[in-house]
């Protein structure tokens, strides 16, 4: 064995192994710096996602709640025609099956509107309520003793759970009641309540009247000016926040899926 050879061959001296480690600390730093920023990023994009995606759902809830509106006045029978031998009246209407107008039907129905016992379904609301039937929900158990109809009501409330960047904030409810056939609205023990909508900051609601062309800030059937109709269309104005301090803004329309005085049977 050569010892001179050996001896002449060097590795690594303390400063190049100290610019080599340095080297290395600043790529290390880089890279934990990128993947910080991609995580932020990330999360701030699921935060973002989740926060639509909650105004999306509740939009969807209202908007079929509202399509699906139950109008009673379309399964009117049509007024018989005046004959000779019939003066306009149908002897199957009269009877015992022909009960008084003056029957209270509570806060979602309104009088009997002819002999078969036909009630009118009222609308009411105003700039952050309101309520109908719909008959839009969904059975869930096959034996359960169910219909498709509900009476709903959305309304907004103080949210007093709210902490951070939501407090001071509101929450947009939905109240459903499946025992749609009682008259009585403040014994029923069915009633549900869902917040749908958290962080709401503020919220308009308001409602077309086509046959006048203009918009109201308040709907009652039972008034003489609406005389048991829906609104033609509900427009809803909201702001929305989130916890991560997004803001969120826009306007929706809502409209019946069949129209007050039914399909047009023309086409």
């Amino acid at each position: 064995m050569n010892f001179n050879q050996a001896s002449s061959e060097k590795g690594f001296t303390l400063i190049e192994m100290m610019i080599a480690i340095a080297i290395l600390a600043f790529i290390s730093l880089g890279v934990f710096h990128a993947m910080t920023s991609s995580f932020k990023i990330r999360d701030k994009i699921l935060t973002e996602g989740d926060f639509l995606t909650r105004i999306r759902l509740s939009i969807g809830m209202i908007s079929k709640d509202i399509q699906l509106i139950y109008n009673p006045i379309l399964m009117l029978p049509p007024e018989p025609k005046k004959t000779e031998n019939n003066n306009g009246t149908d002897p199957q209407l009269s009877g015992q099956n022909y009960r008084q107008e003056s029957v209270d039907g509570g806060n979602y129905w309104g009088p009997i509107l002819d002999k078969t016992g036909i009630r009118a379904a009222v609308f009411t609301g105003n700039e952050t309520q309101m309520s109908f039937i719909t008959s839009s929900h969904e059975r869930i158990y096959r034996e359960s003793p169910e219909s498709r109809l509900a009476k709903i009501t959305y309304e907004l409330r103080e949210d007093t759970f709210a902490k951070g960047n939501l407090e001071g904030t509101q929450v947009f409810t939905k109240i459903e009641d499946i025992n749609v056939f009682l008259t009585e609205d403040n014994v029923d023990d069915h009633k549900k309540v869902y917040p749908i909508l958290y962080g709401v900051v503020q919220l308009k609601l308001d409602y077309y009247f086509k046959a006048k062309e203009r918009w109201e800030k308040r709907w009652d059937s039972q008034s003489e000016d609406f005389q048991y109709s829906y609104p033609d269309t509900v427009r809803m104005t909201v702001e929305v926040k989130s916890e991560g301090n997004e803001t969120y803004e826009g306007v929706y329309l809502f409209k019946l899926e069949v129209p007050n005085n039914g399909l047009d049977t023309s086409f």
